[in-house]
């Protein structure tokens, strides 16, 4: 099945809910404020190797399986 891409500005607001959208279908979101999760289940950050660091930028996080600890950058 080909993607097909839609505008933002042909969604109507809180018309796609978590039932639209297949797992594991979105590679990627860009949230423009604080995130909020709430519930008590946990949460999957990104994890990788000490080899397969990105950018440290300030602010990022996550798991090192070389190391078996998180990461957090600052300055």
């Amino acid at each position: 099945m080909p993607l097909t891409r839609i505008s933002s500005s042909a969604i109507a607001a809180n018309s796609v809910g978590t039932s639209e959208i297949t797992d594991g279908s979105v590679a990627s979101v860009d949230l423009g404020s604080n995130l909020a999760l709430s519930g008590t289940d946990s949460v999957t950050v990104p994890k990788g190797t000490t080899g397969q660091r990105g950018t440290g930028v300030d602010g990022k996080f996550r798991f090192n399986t070389t190391t078996n600890s998180f990461e957090g950058y600052s300055n």
